[in-house]
């Protein structure tokens, strides 16, 4: 082949090469260049959240909804073994004593400090008990005390800026459901902690806890089920009047409190449980 030739068709191949490699490039770029934003959905923008917001968020108050078909008692009573039963329309703010409204009538007479009457949407207007950390109340022996099986039901919250035990006892390391700011807790001497604090979505909220010797539930949600067989169960009852009452006190406020004299089955705590929450939340 004369030289020419062969020049020729390098040449020729030379730019075939090049041409489509721009058209190559070009298809490249298009298939890369941003879409028309003019033609194009707008997506809905991404919000970073401060670390103040997080918190907010994630202490959004939340009620818990209990169906109106959901079982329960219209009466407390209707669960044998009712030793005290206690709630705002049974105080004697004139002679200063709580009623009982069972059949046992353990009154409580051991009060200190003053202690108010209210109701408002916190408590689904319903009447509640209300003192500050210098008031509170000792519970009859007879109600509970060391040695005797029980079932503890109080609805209760924290009341101002001292947050510490609302239930404690005369004797023993014992709290039941509040503790340093915190709910869903409680605490024996001899094994301990039944269940860790948990941070309240509300302090403005009425909580239900259910409570028993290795048993803690908070809202109808179990808390803990300990195995350990060596708690102990101080010889009475108090509220925000124990022996921790001058170092970890309570600004408080209880709108009601049922205590049986056994350990009444997950069915049955479900019914008091649901009658108190259908009642007050």
């Amino acid at each position: 082949m004369q030289p020419v030739v062969i020049g020729a068709v390098i040449f020729l191949v030379i730019g075939l090469i090049l041409y489509f490699g721009v058209e190559g490039g070009e298809g490249i770029a298009n298939a890369s260049s941003p879409v028309d934003e003019t033609n194009a959905e707008t997506p809905e923008e991404a919000v970073e959240l401060s670390e103040d917001d997080v918190s907010k968020e994630e202490t959004v108050d939340v009620k818990e909804e209990v169906s109106s078909d959901a079982p329960s008692v219209d009466h407390p009573s209707k669960i044998s073994g009712l030793t005290g039963w206690y709630d705002g329309n049974s105080w004697d703010e004139e002679n200063e004593v709580w009623t009982d409204k069972s059949a046992a009538k353990n009154d409580v007479t051991e009060i200190k400090g003053s202690i108010d009457v209210a109701s408002d949407d916190s408590s689904n207007n319903q009447k509640y008990l209300f003192g500050g950390a210098s008031s509170g109340m000792k519970f009859p022996v007879a109600v509970m005390s060391t040695g005797r099986k029980y079932t503890l039901f109080h609805v209760a919250r924290y009341n101002g800026n001292r947050r510490g035990r609302i239930f404690d006892g005369v004797d023993n390391n014992f709290f039941s459901g509040f503790h340093g700011g915190e709910v869903g807790t409680a605490h024996r001497s001899g094994s301990g902690y039944l269940a860790y604090h948990m941070r309240p979505q509300s302090f403005d909220d009425f909580i239900v806890h259910t409570d028993q010797k290795h048993l803690l539930r908070y809202n109808g949600m179990t808390r803990s089920g300990l195995s350990n067989q060596s708690a102990l169960i101080p010889g009475q009852l108090t509220l925000n009047d124990g022996q921790f009452v001058n170092t970890e006190p309570s600004d408080w406020a209880v709108s009601e409190i049922i205590v049986y004299n056994r350990e009444l089955g997950i069915d049955e705590c479900m019914k008091i449980e649901n009658y108190l929450l259908k009642k007050y939340r």
